[in-house]
């Protein structure tokens, strides 16, 4: 759901206009929420970039992605490269296939595989080292395992997804879920 730009000091007035419209259409409450908008909103901030993000984006893998980026030769694209380059490569190819995965499942499942993914991140050595690297340490250089995206298999990957064991797996049903 996407909602307008609207001020957090104007929310409590907007939601006061709403509840006391008298004619409430479609037109009558997209006017009010209108009238509490700012006159200049931002554009998209990563507008310039849409063309080089979705050919970089398109890619079939973590690896895939790297090396459309080191095609690009744009600032924008090293940038990016330098972001990844610090980033767990196990949790680069596991948020990968999270995304691949979600956009095809049900509301439920997705909780079900998030459930799992954070039952199996925590009791990863990279969880584990990203803390002490940032909160403990804090001296910003984790050590991960696997070091590389070419060393992460993907039977390690497919572990992260798997049902828990026993009766630790998360079960929602799908005739509840709403959205």
């Amino acid at each position: 759901m996407a909602l307008p730009e609207i001020p957090s000091a104007k929310l409590v007035d907007l939601q006061k206009k709403l509840l006391t419209l008298e004619n409430v259409t479609d037109k009558s409450v997209d006017a009010t929420i209108r009238e509490f908008q700012p006159a200049n909103i931002p554009g998209f901030t990563l507008e310039e970039h849409l063309p080089v993000i979705n050919r970089t984006f398109e890619a079939t893998s973590v690896e895939g992605i790297v090396d459309n980026l080191k095609k690009e030769n744009t600032d924008w694209a090293e940038k990016q490269l330098k972001t990844l380059s610090k980033m767990s490569p196990t949790s680069m190819k596991v948020t990968f296939k999270q995304l691949k995965n979600g956009a095809k499942m049900s509301f439920s499942k997705v909780f079900t595989m998030e459930y799992r993914l954070t039952q199996r991140s925590v009791e990863d050595h990279d969880f584990h080292e990203g803390c002490r690297a940032i909160l403990i340490d804090k001296d910003r250089n984790p050590k991960w395992k696997p070091a590389t995206l070419e060393e992460v298999s993907d039977s390690h990957i497919d572990h992260y997804f798997a049902p828990l064991d026993g009766n630790e797996d998360l079960f929602l049903s799908d005739s509840n879920a709403k959205i």
